[in-house]
């Protein structure tokens, strides 16, 4: 590899190597071990680092090494690194919720709603009797209730229980919101 903006001489068969599922680290940079998210795509890879999230990374200027005694990760386990990644800007909470439900069916889902955690459908009656909450209509009929985002309670309830469960937090305030999935349990 070359740094500072020379490139580096990869052939089509070592791109392949680089398919979804592959555990690699930088050549350069320790920013731990990386899950390759996607199968490479015109030279360029996404891949999920422990220490610095997601990058994207030019296989013309970066040569990734191939951590070999690393297997791959599951189907399964990629599908949850790639639903940590998913950035939900401006959208109605059916919709998150809805999004997040069809590839969770048995998680509870907890919104970050400024103070709160909006919970709907299906999983706000259960929270209501778990945990003898009051259930809310939204405008669109929808049943809705909610935790304070500072309880930490709940949380140890619902791993006593065993019960799993995902948490979207609110990463910018304001009129348009940006929300993420920050935690998957279990």
């Amino acid at each position: 590899m070359h740094r500072f903006g020379g490139k580096c001489e990869i052939d089509q068969e070592e791109t392949e190597f680089m398919k979804e599922g592959t555990v690699i680290k930088h050549p350069s940079t320790d920013w731990g071990k990386g899950i390759v998210l996607e199968n490479a795509i015109n030279n360029t890879i996404k891949v999920r680092f422990e220490r610095v999230g997601l990058k994207t990374l030019s296989l013309e200027y970066v040569k990734p090494i191939i951590l070999e005694n690393e297997s791959l990760v599951t189907e399964d386990e990629l599908e949850r690194i790639k639903g940590k990644e998913r950035i939900y800007f401006d959208e109605k909470f059916i919709d998150i919720f809805n999004d997040i439900k069809s590839k969770y069916p048995k998680h509870l889902i907890f919104i970050h709603n400024g103070c709160y955690f909006d919970i709907l459908f299906e999983d706000a009656e259960e929270c209501s009797k778990l945990f003898n909450h009051k259930i809310y209509e939204l405008s669109e009929g929808v049943p809705r209730t909610g935790v304070p985002i500072k309880t930490k309670k709940i949380w140890q309830d619902l791993q006593q229980l065993q019960r799993p469960y995902i948490i979207v937090s609110q990463l910018e305030s304001g009129e348009r919101p940006h929300r993420k999935i920050s935690e998957i349990y279990p």
